[in-house]
């Protein structure tokens, strides 16, 4: 098996940063209350429709963040996948643009599961509004929303 390490991070943090909790007065939440945290999903829509899950649950993991830059990672079926993305203007911006700077492990996974990574990879290669509020985290790009809540899954 090959592995190649996502760093999906920053399409996360676009998607945060677009949509950030706190009363308008307040701005956006920064990007720096993400790294080092780990949010599972409560709820994945999708069109409006509720998207299931053959893994049950997406897992995204924000590792760093170097001038404006976000590193991420997540977990949607069976595989591993990351970026970088750009946090600028509330939103989670992929870096250097799309799909074609992430990184994913190459495990033999089921169809079902695989199919569930390449959605999750077309979903964070947009750019994407964030909010964050407490342990809830919501993403929103194009048609998809995704809630997360804070949680202690780490991969090492």
């Amino acid at each position: 098996m090959r592995h190649r390490l996502l760093v999906f991070a920053f399409a996360v943090v676009g998607v945060l940063a677009g949509c950030a909790g706190g009363d308008v007065a307040d701005g956006p939440a920064s990007s720096e209350e993400l790294i080092g945290r780990a949010f599972a999903s409560t709820s994945v829509t999708d069109r409006g429709e509720v998207r299931e899950l053959a893994g049950a649950r997406i897992v995204l993991e924000f590792l760093q963040e170097v001038d404006g830059i976000v590193s991420a990672r997540w977990e949607a079926g069976c595989n591993i996948s990351g970026g970088r993305f750009e946090a600028a203007s509330g939103r989670l911006v992929p870096q250097p643009g799309g799909t074609s700077g992430f990184d994913q492990t190459e495990m033999g996974c089921s169809p079902e599961h695989h199919a569930d990574d390449e959605w999750a990879v077309d979903v964070f290669g947009d750019a994407a509004a964030w909010t964050l509020e407490g342990e809830s985290l919501v993403l929103t790009t194009g048609a998809v929303t995704i809630e997360l809540t804070e949680s202690t899954w780490r991969r090492r």
